[in-house]
């Protein structure tokens, strides 16, 4: 009784601290002190600020010289492999002469992290403007890095987005499970957006966050990702966003956050740490491939595909409101995608994580399936063995027949150690183990429009999390990221999903009619379809579709989870999440 009585005293006196609020003039004083602390000394006395001068500039300054308001211009460019994504921000970055935006859900402290900050940190003592905003569930490490950021130099601004109890970090597990309780819905409420933005003229997008895991440095696990970078007038649109988050009273600078203020009042402005990287010699060689401008702009050179009319589309902070209008900011960027699925004619390529469609995304495509000659729809996702989120991958195998059967979806789940997938470094390669997921969120309708951002087409995008897109209507860069794509579906890369033979096939049909729907019931541990390899032979030279006659013998069935242990824990929860059904949905 008496450690009851203890630990929720604890708990309250948690809550009471995290709910307390600033008084203004701890505010003030913490402004003050972080001024005073920021060094206004320069590296660099030219107009340019010493900015690097690259391809990717000069196709910018060409694409907004050549465009008219009714005949825009652009430059586009699909970043696919890691280390290109890594050294295409450090390109942008050198190449900024006034200002860099930096949105992103994910900055964290290891090598890659480390050095696009000292990146930027540079480019402020060169005297450009840099302004960096991150969610605050994974903005850095510590309240400490976040406040010797924002104080690094006067030309370097840090804001935190809607942080939990008006802290720029959370620094344990009780702010966590309290604000599971107490702030629910600002805990749910995350941006998501992930924009690079220099000078209003060059502007990335995707799915990829500021850690190893998403440049194929980290040597336990990486994700294969797509960025979209855009050179032109649309990447206005991109600047515009990104001002509307800065400006958003979600958006906190440090003198608005409790420990970062407690830091300032106690210390000052702490140092930035000059922590050694983790891979020195893999730092080191990557720097120098990066201060070969030459070998970059022409490898950016022969990637960069000359288009017309590029658009950019973004949920707003709006989304995060209640009432009408965050419905109707949020319809706004879904209904731009369902238009587009709309419009399909003969075939939608789509890659997502986490194979989870909301019931309007789902009946959207069934609208298709309806029609005298339906459209082909190829989806590139993970396997249990790969995914990095086990309730996302549940959800999908429990309704694998909804989605087979009603929506028409031609499914390949990712092999934890595709064969066919190109790492560009050598370090890259020898230093990452076997396991890799898919993290890339893009649609191809037609092989004519290609669109690549950061909505992963599930829940949490839909109702929750702030995301943004760029949309390219030309049937290069289609072909480019269908291409992409279908390399990843491949027998070297992925497992075929396809109906499980007729008689199980039968008696899965019968049962799972009745029980997907049930919350907690849905015990049935067979489902319709199952994975796949293909087999080789005279008979059987090139994959083919499960609707293909003749599909069985060419494939050889590897059960429901292949290279999971059915021992294991991944194996178990994946069962148990699958039994409890729509209980699992709010969760996503």
């Amino acid at each position: 009784m008496r450690q009851c009585l203890a630990l929720a005293l604890v708990w309250l006196c948690l809550a009471c601290t995290a709910c307390s609020g600033l008084r203004p003039k701890d505010s003030a004083e913490a402004t003050r002190v972080l001024d005073e602390g920021k060094s206004d000394v320069l590296s660099c006395a030219r107009a340019d600020h010493c900015a690097i001068d690259n391809r990717l500039s000069q196709a910018a300054d060409a694409a907004i010289a050549a465009s008219t308001e009714t005949a825009p211009k652009h430059a586009v460019w699909i970043i696919e492999s890691g280390q290109e994504a890594l050294h295409t921000r450090v390109s942008m970055i050198r190449a900024a002469k006034t200002q860099i935006d930096v949105q992103t859900y994910i900055f964290d402290e290891d090598d890659s992290a480390r050095m696009i900050l000292r990146e930027l940190v540079a480019a402020a003592k060169r005297g450009v403007k840099v302004r960096v905003l991150i969610d605050q569930l994974s903005a850095f490490n510590s309240a400490e890095t976040q406040v010797a950021v924002a104080g690094a130099h006067r030309n370097l601004d840090l804001k935190i987005y809607n942080p939990l109890f008006g802290r720029g970090s959370l620094s344990n597990p009780f702010q966590y499970a309290l604000a599971s309780i107490a702030q629910f819905r600002t805990l749910n409420q995350r941006m998501h957006t992930k924009l690079l933005i220099i000078d209003g003229k060059l502007g990335l997008t995707g799915g990829r966050n500021y850690q190893d895991d998403y440049f194929d440095w980290s040597p336990q696990f990486n994700f294969l990702d797509r960025d979209i970078l855009v050179a032109g007038p649309v990447v206005q649109r991109m600047a515009d966003t990104f001002n509307v988050f800065w400006a958003s009273p979600r958006s906190k600078s440090m003198p608005e956050l409790k420990d970062a203020v407690a830091i300032l009042q106690r210390e000052g402005v702490p140092k930035m740490s000059d922590a050694a990287y983790e891979f020195p010699d893999r730092v080191r060689d990557f720097l120098n491939d990066a201060a070969d401008v030459r070998a970059r702009d022409q490898a950016y050179a022969n990637a960069e595909i000359q288009t017309g009319a590029v658009q950019f589309i973004a949920d707003l902070p709006a989304k995060h409101r209640k009432g009408p209008t965050a419905v109707r900011k949020q319809d706004a960027f879904s209904s731009e995608l369902g238009q587009l699925v709309a419009s399909t004619q003969s075939e939608i390529i789509m890659q997502t994580p986490y194979l989870v469609l909301t019931n309007a995304a789902q009946r959207s495509v069934a609208a298709l399936q309806d029609r005298p000659e339906p459209p082909r729809i190829i989806v590139s996702t993970n396997s249990l063995a790969s995914t990095d989120n086990m309730l996302t991958y549940a959800m999908a195998y429990k309704y694998r027949r909804r989605y087979m059967r009603r929506l028409g979806f031609e499914m390949f789940e990712l092999k934890p150690d595709p064969t066919d997938v190109v790492f560009d470094s050598a370090a890259a390669r020898s230093e990452r183990d076997a396991s890799v997921a898919i993290h890339a969120k893009s649609i191809v309708i037609d092989r004519t429009t290609a669109v690549v951002g950061t909505h992963n087409f599930d829940p949490r995008s839909q109702h929750y999390n702030t995301e943004a897109a760029v949309i390219v209507h030309d049937p290069r860069v289609a072909d480019v990221v269908a291409r992409n794509i279908l390399r990843m579906t491949q027998p070297a890369n992925a497992w075929t999903i396809a109906p499980k033979p007729k008689a199980f096939r039968q008696l899965d049909e019968v049962v799972l009619s009745g029980t997907e729907a049930l919350p907690i019931l849905d015990l049935w541990p067979s489902r319709y379809g199952s994975s796949y390899e293909f087999v080789p032979s005279p008979e059987c030279p090139a994959p083919i579709s499960y609707r293909t006659p003749g599909f069985r013998k060419c494939y050889r069935m590897v059960g429901d989870f292949p290279e999971v242990d059915v021992i294991s824990i991944r194996w178990w929860l994946t069962r148990v999440i699958t039994a409890m059904g729509a209980v699992s949905m709010p969760f996503l």
